[in-house]
């Protein structure tokens, strides 16, 4: 691991609010142990809603300021990385909210995960079910899992439990300060970090609904 660094990259942020639990709280480091190195996860480890099957994700909204970009006004950037499944498309830091921690903590694992960042959340943006059908849509198929206390849990695939299309994700993002950006992160080899204006993000993100509306709720400076 290399020591702390500002941006290797020049140019980037975006996302309504519901109440949160959110206190300054600063990412774990080293890496959490519940994620093996090669990147695969452990879905059992991982929470869905009980009603829906949907699965919890947290996000964050990196901002950028004077830790990343020394020379720059704060907030002008908002970090992205590559999809891991669309490495052409950039999307921001999120991942499964696990059954050994917070929400928050699991924002800050993500970001140092797929991002490379540590800091601290400043701002509870949003809580928001993913626009997309989940996977695989189909009406009749559940399936059963053992979640993080040994439980059984019955996942509706297609329905929820009211016979109401269910969606794919949950999603709750909070905005970020970076204190640290490391030029190796345990997501390095499969994801590339960039920086977007407003501008830029808006487009990138213009068919992820709830990406959008994180970076609208963040205090992002909206100049295009």
């Amino acid at each position: 691991m290399s020591s702390a660094s500002s941006s290797d990259f020049s140019s980037t942020s975006f996302a309504q609010s519901s109440e949160s639990t959110t206190s300054s709280r600063t990412s774990i480091f080293p890496p959490s142990p519940c994620k093996p190195a090669s990147g695969n996860r452990d879905i059992a480890k991982d929470r869905f809603n009980p009603d829906t099957g949907a699965r919890l994700v947290a996000g964050v909204v990196v901002l950028s300021n004077l830790t990343s970009h020394p020379s720059e006004v704060p907030h002008k950037y908002v970090l992205c990385v590559s999809s891991s499944r669309h490495p052409n498309k950039v999307v921001l830091p999120k991942g499964g909210w696990e059954y050994h921690e917070s929400v928050e903590e699991a924002a800050l694992r993500e970001c140092w995960e797929e991002a490379g960042v540590v800091g601290t959340i400043t701002k509870f943006l949003l809580k928001q079910a993913d626009s997309r059908p989940p996977k695989g849509y189909s009406a009749s198929d559940t399936s059963t899992c053992t979640n993080g206390n040994g439980q059984q849990v019955t996942k509706y695939k297609g329905l929820d439990v009211k016979g109401q299309v269910t969606s794919r994700s949950e999603y709750q993002y909070f905005q970020v300060e970076p204190t640290q950006v490391f030029d190796d992160w345990p997501e390095a080899d499969k994801r590339i970090r960039k920086w977007l204006t407003y501008g830029e993000a808006q487009v990138a993100f213009r068919d992820r609904g709830e990406m959008a509306q994180s970076l609208e709720l963040s205090d992002i400076l909206k100049r295009k």
